[in-house]
């Protein structure tokens, strides 16, 4: 009686929070020559709020293992489900960070004693079941781990919407429907066997009731944003799925397209006596760029300058162009080496048309 629906327990739930600090611990290194700083596109986030931030990896390593349990159920795989797949990583995220030790701990034995056994069973064999993870290029340990966050997710779900059945609530559940608890000869099948079952039975309907309006209130509080307009347009899709309006509604009214871009991070260059910590290049899709950078010196009597410049390169290496080098601010370390910081901020333009070839970045650099 365990009825795990993808799209009401598990179809939507979660969280990541990512905080960034910046520790400056530098220890005096000289250096005669000045080595570039070669760096590729980092991965780009894609969704983001007040409690989330989703990567594109994080998307890509769901989409196999969400594709499964749609497949896994016979199910074709609708024109939105890339916009399912981010609704999920959303509400997972968002769920997981309110889970509790007791929310992770039903959770992962959800997980690991319920999920294989019930995807092999939909499957219709060991075989079958090996065949379709072989299909879509992922492992068993891969879609366990989706299955494990849904699994956290739905018991701090519970949690958070106060649903607590009590054996009363079974036992007059069970007495209220003897027709679902025969065996095929009509003998009743005896309430100890199946009270567990009737518990998790009851809990996912008041989940179905209520979910729903909790978890749009609770993104509309963390105020949620996809940047990707394709993901977006189709996570819109989705949710007009799930609210029952009809195919031929308006048109979805999206928010003014993103301006792509790209950037690069520079994190402990040092030559000489200067370090550069923190520094970010962002190329934009219009042909602007922007280059802002923490920076120190370690030298106390005379003023210290970076001098840098960018080559920017496609996936193979080949040099697209290269940025005018740029003076930094002039920098002295005070009483405390290496502890007091300057800000650099830099607008620079390059030519749009090889954006969408850019891959890579080396900074050339000296103080």
């Amino acid at each position: 009686m365990n009825i795990k629906n993808w799209d009401s327990s598990k179809a939507g739930q979660i969280l990541s929070w990512l905080v960034l600090f910046l520790a400056i611990g530098l220890g005096r290194v000289r250096a005669d020559t000045v080595p570039d700083f070669e760096t590729s596109a980092p991965d780009p986030i894609i969704a983001k709020g007040n409690g989330v931030e989703i990567k594109q990896s994080e998307f890509d390593q769901a989409v196999g293992p969400m594709q499964f349990e749609y497949l896994v159920r016979g199910l074709t795989l609708p024109g939105y489900f890339s916009g399912a797949v981010m609704n999920n990583l959303i509400e997972y995220d968002l769920l997981l960070e309110k889970a509790n030790d007791g929310d992770r701990t039903k959770g992962s034995l959800a997980a690991m004693n319920d999920d294989v056994t019930n995807h092999i069973n939909e499957c219709g064999s060991l075989d079958q079941y090996n065949q379709l993870l072989d299909s879509l290029g992922i492992t068993e340990s891969d879609v366990l781990a989706i299955d494990k966050k849904a699994d956290i997710a739905q018991a701090a779900l519970i949690r958070l919407l106060g649903i607590s059945i009590s054996d009363t609530d079974a036992q007059r559940y069970y007495h209220d429907n003897p027709a679902e608890f025969r065996y095929p000869d009509g003998s009743l099948v005896e309430f100890t066997n199946i009270e567990a079952g009737i518990k998790h039975h009851l809990e996912d309907e008041q989940v179905i009731k209520l979910r729903p309006g909790f978890l749009r209130r609770l993104k509309d509080h963390e105020q949620i944003h996809i940047l990707n307009p394709d993901l977006l347009f189709a996570y819109n899709e989705f949710q007009l799925s799930q609210s029952g309006v009809a195919p031929h509604a308006p048109a979805i009214v999206l928010p003014d397209p993103v301006v792509k871009s790209i950037s690069f991070s520079v994190d402990h260059f040092q030559s000489g006596d200067g370090v550069i910590e923190h520094g970010v290049l962002t190329l934009q899709a219009d042909g602007t760029a922007h280059w802002s950078a923490i920076v120190c010196t370690y030298r106390q009597n005379s003023s210290q300058v970076w001098q840098v410049s960018w080559d920017i390169l496609d996936k193979d290496g080949v040099k697209l162009f290269s940025l005018p080098g740029q003076s930094g601010p002039r920098m002295y370390s005070g009483s405390n080496p290496g502890t007091l910081m300057f800000h650099w901020d830099v607008d620079l333009k390059f030519d749009a048309g090889a954006f969408d070839r850019i891959k890579h970045m080396t900074l050339h650099g000296s103080c």
